[in-house]
């Protein structure tokens, strides 16, 4: 059990690849997902502060909610996909966090709405042509 609580960056560090080189060597795996990641979960943040922005002035929001809740629940599929990758055959085990927080992720655009009816409120509000005649 003592893999539950190493992020994937530990758990690289200490893999050894090719001819013995630490994991995170490898090709900068490590360092290229966890800048992606805090850059998507960012990006998110900004969203949030242009709905309030939108909200404060009295105008209706539905293309910005929509962004930031099709975006913002994406972001932890994509990242626990990163780190099930780094944790190789063991992110998929239940010994591992990884396991889990993976299972969570793949859930979490369900409850709001599903990614594609997002997509189309979005185009709704870009384009005007509403896809529920």
């Amino acid at each position: 059990m003592q893999g539950q609580h190493m992020i994937p960056g530990q758990v690289a560090l200490r893999r050894a690849g090719f001819e013995g080189i630490p994991g995170f060597n490898i090709e900068g795996v490590c360092a290229s997902s966890s800048t992606a990641m805090h850059l998507a979960a960012q990006a998110v943040k900004a969203e949030a502060c242009d709905i309030a922005m939108v909200v404060e002035a009295g105008e209706r929001a539905d293309k910005e909610c929509a962004m930031a809740k099709w975006y913002g629940t994406e972001i932890p599929v994509d990242a626990t996909r990163q780190a099930v990758q780094i944790h190789s055959g063991n992110g998929i085990t239940k010994e591992f966090i990884v396991e889990r927080l993976a299972r969570e992720a793949i859930i979490s655009p369900i409850p709001d709405g599903t990614t594609e009816i997002q997509k189309l409120l979005i185009a709704r509000a870009l384009n005007g042509v509403s896809a529920f005649r």
